[in-house]
């Protein structure tokens, strides 16, 4: 009302727990036995100015009552500031620890009804620490990855805490939509995250905790929505010191734990074979529903001049869609290493050179993952060697006695190696006459006489006893 005046001091900064006092001065038509009000409120953003009727407004939130019935002429009033005050007065909006003191009193009006004629407002201080919270591994890209089974430490830092005061971690599974900030307040929605695992409830703010991902991960947590192998690790903190401006802070980051296959036949122990034997190949996979199936295959890594993939040469398709068993067994062939070898032209032969290529997917999310490891087979490439008769030629004419050049050609044969020369006769498939043992291979033995008493025969040439390889033609002999 006009003339009347009311200010109300600022107190000093005080501590929570601490007792103060307001002072106030009064003027004009404000009398000593004036009954007043006195309130503190936490105030939210920058509106200052508290309305006479109505001092609650969208900017501040009532927190304490002081005095309801003081009088204008007390002049003071003391305050035991509360051990809990930043946690007692907080609706989450604005600033924290910003608080105003609020002083309204009641004079009589010309009909003598009591009614609010004038305020003051003054800023308060209530010491305090501001906290915060920042996971640092995993970190916050999203990009860290963990596998089930492992051993993990998950970090992060504060301030305002002290390392007695208590932290709890969650691993939740999210979808490619869900972000994990989303997960950083005090109840999260599970719309679109699911919690499956609490890490560790109430340990001490060492800025690190172990723990060791369970082999079973993406069994136990799992929607059903989004991309399976999505996580998030969240955390809270709680600040228990009266001077916490934050009570508790929470962060959250997303983390990969992809499906995966591992194999663990052959390994580094065991990946020594021999032909004939039976191998049995062993895998685990992780992340993979019930009903995965599996193919397996064998690849030789020397494939230059052969159709081949980036994989290297494919040698033996063992199996495809087997049930993801985590066993199966293959008997080594025989001739493993003729069946898989790199045969590059004018090359080494380095056949014993293996490696298994195991692929699993996921029938419900169609995931495939594959792994790969080298083993080796006893023995090596032999070259099968091959022999072909060039003169006489199927179907040449000879007349016994003259003479004539045989030649042949040969792979994989030494040219020290010694051949036999004979003649057969086709009708009986016996051997009708020598013409020669013992020579080296070269190629070509020449001025050989026709005897005259030889009828219709065939020239096997080249028969390597050593080798027991052959090749003929038919001729004719008048």
């Amino acid at each position: 009302m006009p003339g009347m005046g009311l200010t109300l001091d600022t107190p000093p900064c005080m501590n929570p727990g601490q007792a103060t006092n307001f002072t106030w001065t009064y003027s004009g038509g404000v009398f000593s036995t004036d009954t007043c009000e006195l309130k503190v409120y936490e105030r939210d953003c920058t509106y200052y100015r508290l309305s006479l009727a109505n001092p609650s407004s969208t900017c501040y939130s009532p927190c304490f009552t002081l005095a309801s019935d003081v009088t204008a002429g007390a002049a003071g009033y003391s305050w035991a500031v509360p051990a809990d005050v930043h946690t007692t007065c907080r609706d989450g909006l604005g600033d924290l620890g910003e608080f105003v003191a609020h002083m309204r009193c009641s004079c009589l009006d010309e009909t003598g009804a009591a009614q609010w004629c004038v305020s003051s407002s003054a800023d308060v201080c209530i010491n305090g620490t501001d906290t915060s919270l920042a996971l640092a591994d995993p970190v916050e890209a999203g990009t860290t990855e963990y596998a089930p089974g492992q051993t993990v430490t998950f970090r992060w830092n504060t301030t305002g805490f002290a390392s007695n005061d208590t932290c709890t971690l969650d691993i939740w599974e999210t979808d490619t939509s869900y972000l994990a900030s989303r997960l950083a307040i005090a109840t999260p929605s599970s719309s679109y995250a699911t919690r499956c695992y609490t890490v560790t409830a109430g340990t001490p703010n060492s800025g690190s905790f172990d723990w060791t991902l369970p082999s079973s991960v993406h069994r136990d947590c799992r929607d059903g929505v989004g991309n399976p192998g999505e996580f998030a690790l969240r955390i809270s903190c709680t600040c228990a010191s009266e001077l916490c401006l934050t009570t508790t802070r929470y962060d959250a980051h997303a983390f990969l734990m992809p499906a995966s296959v591992t194999i663990t036949e052959p390994n580094e122990a065991s990946s020594f074979y021999v032909p004939g034997q039976t191998l049995h190949f062993q895998w685990f996979t992780s992340g993979l529903i019930d009903g995965a199936d599996c193919d397996i295959d064998v690849y030789n890594n020397y494939c230059a001049g052969l159709p081949c993939s980036s994989e290297g040469q494919l040698c033996f398709p063992i199996v495809s869609g087997v049930p993801n068993t985590g066993c199966y067994g293959w008997g080594i062939p025989a001739d493993v290493h003729n069946s898989c070898n790199d045969n590059r032209p004018g090359g080494t032969f380095d056949p014993a050179e293996f490696y298994v290529r195991v692929q699993c997917r996921d029938g419900m999310y169609h995931q495939d993952v594959v792994d790969r490891y080298a083993f080796d087979i006893a023995g090596g490439f032999i070259p099968i060697p091959t022999l072909t008769v060039l003169r006489p030629d199927s179907g040449d004419t000879w007349i016994p006695g003259n003479t004539f050049n045989i030649t042949w050609s040969s792979e994989h044969i030494a040219a020290n190696e010694t051949c036999l020369l004979e003649l057969w006769n086709e009708n009986s498939n016996s051997k009708c006459h020598d013409i020669v043992d013992g020579i080296t291979n070269t190629g070509s033995y020449s001025a050989w006489a026709l005897p005259l008493r030889i009828y219709e025969c065939r020239i096997p040439a080249l028969d390597a006893t050593r080798r027991c390889l052959a090749s003929s033609v038919k001729l004719c002999i008048f």
